[in-house]
């Protein structure tokens, strides 16, 4: 049976390395896994179950270690996601690179995709997925064109046409500008091989990009395919803000909670059972507000706001914002630019007052100010 008599789902599996403790996101990850925080309801790992799903990859290989036991407590088999999980544990941190190699007995010798998961491709990836699975090449890796002022701060590869050449692991001065996407597709068990003989990195682990670089310099075919706009690196507060204007850019209106008088909606907004949104205030989306949440009164949401459940916020401004489950937030200015944990209560003090500010605190924090 060719590819093309499959379906890509008994073809195409895929290993999604998330056993890293996450430390560009603390202190929200100190108590959970960056992967389970949750952007307009959903779990960050959930969008990319989505488009794994999108391209027909079903058969997903979790590489879990940090806080691994809350992973899988969330997740269990996958079901309620669309997908089938399958456990490899990465206790002793070795980098990306080993844990594809953890991986080899769930890939067996099957075709593979390796996607970093905290990274979002807003377009998918379907389309490579098939382009991959009609080429000939050992590897495959896609790349998105990055302005010069943020190449230092990604891994990097130069092309000879649609073939790669050479990578570079955050270069100081880079040679390119097509950064790596964070997403690899290998057609054969020699990457395996390749990860046995590469050696640690100056920062003691073992590259994905020294293992693409071998298969490169032993001549195996390896192309590089350009997505279509930048992909989001979630693992970092501003790119955790990107990914919830992203996602909640891609709402649908919603409303099954309750308005008081004077109340205006507008735009893309999402209101769950249970929520209350108090007189005179206004949610502006994109917006997202989470079950038995209390808004108001004379309160502004949004834009690119994402309330988790069972939220107050009384006064003030909220906009391009994440405000997780169970946290009080009494403002009389305007927060922006903010990440704010669970349990969090913060109050900000009538006179004199701040009109604008941001707010990092992680879970179970209280703040005045």
């Amino acid at each position: 049976m060719t590819f093309k008599e499959k379906s890509l789902s008994q073809i195409v599996k895929a290993v999604l390395p998330m056993a890293g403790p996450g430390t560009r996101l603390r202190p929200f990850t100190y108590s959970q896994p960056k992967h389970l925080m949750k952007i307009a309801g959903k779990p960050l790992i959930e969008y990319v179950f989505n488009t794994l799903t999108e391209a027909g990859i079903v058969d997903v290989g979790l590489v879990v270690g940090y806080k691994k036991d809350q992973i899988i407590e969330c997740l269990g088999n996958g079901s309620k996601f669309g997908v089938h999980i399958t456990y490899i544990v990465q206790d002793e941190l070795k980098g990306i690179a080993d844990a594809v190699l953890r991986s080899e007995h769930f890939v067996g010798k099957d075709p593979f995709v390796v996607y970093l998961s905290d990274t979002l491709i807003p377009n998918g990836i379907k389309e490579h997925v098939e382009s991959f699975l009609n080429s000939r090449s050992n590897a495959l890796i896609l790349t998105a064109m990055l302005p010069r002022s943020e190449l230092s701060s990604a891994g990097t590869v130069q092309v000879d046409g649609d073939k790669v050449v050479k990578l570079e692991e955050k270069a100081i001065h880079p040679k390119s500008n097509l950064a790596l996407a964070g997403v690899y597709f290998f057609n054969s068990p020699e990457v395996f091989n390749v990860i046995r003989r590469i050696r640690p990195s100056k920062r003691g682990e073992l590259e994905i990009t020294d293992a693409i670089q071998r298969l490169v310099d032993e001549g195996h075919v390896v192309y590089n395919q350009v997505i279509q706009g930048e992909y989001i690196d979630a693992g970092s507060y501003g790119g955790l803000l990107k990914a919830n204007r992203h996602v909640s850019s891609r709402l649908l209106p919603m409303n099954e909670g309750k308005l008081e008088r004077g109340v205006i909606v507008k735009g893309k907004v999402n209101i769950c059972q249970g929520s209350i949104i108090r007189k005179n205030s206004r949610i502006l989306g994109p917006a997202y507000v989470g079950r038995n949440c209390h808004i108001g009164p004379s309160t502004i949401i949004g834009p690119y706001v994402s309330i988790d459940d069972n939220v107050t916020v009384q006064g003030g401004t909220v906009k391009d914002a994440i405000i997780m489950e169970q946290s009080q937030l009494r403002l009389k200015g305007t927060l922006s630019k903010s990440i704010v944990g669970r349990n969090v209560k913060a109050i900000q003090s009538v006179k004199p007052y701040v009109r604008k500010f941001t707010l990092i605190l992680g879970d179970s924090s209280f703040a005045k100010f």
